[in-house]
């Protein structure tokens, strides 16, 4: 019978929750707790490290301490959890955290605009880079675009889709390099988060702010073409979209934000749920086993 870490979850806003995780996870078989962190952030101190933990995303920024009280304490625990083995995610607000965390920087209201819906991403394990904006030129120049099989209507922001088929390019697999800065902190070349993802090449987007410089110690592994979109430092992973995003809690965003254009953004949703959902997969098995989906 294969181990199951239990899977804690910070949630900073009622509305946005776990969402497929919690479905996935209750699949393998996986115990999950959300801590919701407005109501009894003490709860925080007591996530074992030999659990699971996943940060949530939310309205608010990184550094709203004042609105969202509970947040430098989910920044000490994502620091000390770069070198906890047991699996660590951050989710949206909870990658930005996480870059605030471990000496980088995010940008609140990004001058190069919100990602809305649908987002190409490439890869690249090569790309350690100190800021958050994306370098077309440190990407293969010769794979094909995705980005013409992405749905062109129903899309809130239609900046979410790269303009260039570097931004989407696929690099051959092999082992990341250590990011820079690792070795001084005592971190190794950390987790795989290419084999541990997938490799997506879409992902479901829903962000304002966004990383404006990567941590000392951090490694980004895949890009829109205008922000870092998966980053790992150490042992804790985190992106920058949303691997959770199901109808259900779609509907819960648009509910509380924007009722009449939800129609629309399902409508985009569905069309490659089907991959979207498998990125969700892989991200549960991982989280609930500590290994990698085959």
């Amino acid at each position: 019978m294969r181990f199951m870490h239990a899977v804690h979850f910070i949630q900073h806003q009622s509305h946005i929750g776990p969402g497929q995780l919690a479905v996935d996870l209750a699949q393998l078989g996986a115990r999950v707790r959300v801590h919701r962190a407005w109501e009894g952030p003490e709860t925080l101190a007591t996530i074992p490290d030999s659990d699971s933990l996943v940060v949530l995303g939310g309205n608010m920024n990184a550094y709203a301490d004042e609105d969202a009280p509970w947040l430098p304490q989910v920044r000490d625990l994502l620091a000390r959890r770069v070198c906890v083995p047991s699996p660590t995610l951050g989710i949206c607000l909870g990658h930005q955290l996480l870059a605030v965390a471990t000496g980088g920087k995010v940008e609140v209201g990004a001058s190069l605009g919100e990602e809305r819906g649908l987002t190409a991403i490439g890869w690249d394990p090569a790309a350690n880079v100190a800021t958050g904006a994306p370098d077309a030129d440190s990407l293969p120049a010769t794979a094909a675009s995705d980005a013409d099989s992405l749905p062109a209507t129903g899309a809130r922001d239609a900046g979410s889709y790269p303009a260039t088929a570097e931004t989407t390019t696929r690099v051959s697999s092999g082992a990341p390099s250590t990011p820079t800065g690792a070795a001084s902190q005592g971190l190794g070349a950390g987790l795989d988060a290419a084999a541990i993802l997938g490799r997506p090449s879409v992902v479901f987007s829903d962000h304002a702010d966004a990383v404006a410089q990567i941590p000392a110690a951090g490694l980004v592994w895949a890009r829109s073409n205008r922000y870092p979109q998966v980053m790992t430092v150490g042992n804790v992973l985190s992106v920058q979209f949303h691997p959770e995003v199901n109808e259900d809690l779609l509907a819960q965003w648009y509910r509380e934000r924007e009722p009449q254009a939800y129609p629309a953004a399902l409508a985009v949703y569905r069309t490659q749920s089907a991959a979207l959902n498998a990125t969700c997969r892989a991200l549960s098995h991982w989280l609930a086993t500590g290994t990698i989906l085959q």
